[in-house]
């Protein structure tokens, strides 16, 4: 994939019937040309209005299960996998870069604890959000 050099969001998961999910990350290695550089993954969700990027705030720590490492310079290619309990309906991933930082990263959602029966529960919605 490209390099993502600026603040980047993953299209948004609608988490309707589930009550939680997995963020994982896979992410090359970090180049930047100074300390500063780097992003921060958050994770952030919305009551409403999806499509929308301002409707999104940061989930709480209190719902989150571990933590995203910074990428940094010198930070080596790796997967991070955080639990989120769902408290809103859509969920998205930031990555909010700082200066002049450089990564290849994807990002997947694993929703988990389904209100559904498994033959109904094939079908998840997504969308951008800008």
């Amino acid at each position: 994939g490209a390099a993502i050099t600026a603040d980047t969001s993953t299209a948004y998961v609608d988490l309707q019937g589930f009550d939680a999910v997995d963020i994982v990350v896979t992410y090359s290695d970090v180049t930047a040309s100074a300390g500063s550089n780097n992003f921060v993954i958050k994770v952030q969700e919305a009551a409403a209005t999806p499509g929308t990027a301002g409707s999104y705030t940061d989930v709480a720590a209190a719902n989150l299960r571990g933590t995203f490492p910074t990428l940094e310079d010198g930070v080596t290619a790796n997967v991070s996998a955080v639990g989120v309990v769902a408290s809103k309906r859509y969920l998205r991933v930031l990555l909010d870069e700082t200066g002049t930082a450089s990564v290849i990263a994807s990002v997947m959602a694993v929703l988990t604890l389904s209100d559904r029966d498994p033959a109904n529960a094939k079908t998840v919605t997504t969308g951008a959000v800008s």
